[in-house]
């Protein structure tokens, strides 16, 4: 059984922010949801480097994650001044997702 696993992405963090990730339209008095290209790419390039790390094998049990992502933008003033201008949770809802669509893991519940 694989322990653990370790992989790194040139996904920008604010590709996998999930409530940028769909963009509601209505025809024919319905809602259509799609998933913003930035949004499939950003997944497509996770679950490509968290299979190869994982080699066929799937994650049990409780799980730990460890992520390091740099934002490209700080917050000018406030509280936050000289912080990253980063959603972190947005963002790492799509990195689970990204890892459960890849079978590497059954559940974000695990983490």
């Amino acid at each position: 059984m694989k322990k653990s696993i370790a992989f790194e992405t040139p996904v920008k963090p604010g590709d996998l922010k999930t409530n940028h990730a769909w963009r509601h339209t209505t025809r024919g008095g319905r809602i259509v949801v799609h998933k913003r290209s930035e949004y499939r790419s950003a997944q497509a390039a996770v679950r490509r480097a968290a299979r190869k790390a994982a080699d066929g094998w799937q994650l049990e049990g409780s799980l730990h994650v460890h992520i390091t992502t740099f934002a490209e933008r700080v917050h000018r003033k406030g509280a936050a001044a000289g912080l990253a201008f980063i959603d972190v949770d947005a963002c790492v809802k799509g990195l689970l997702d990204a890892l459960e669509h890849s079978k590497v893991i059954e559940s974000d519940a695990q983490v």
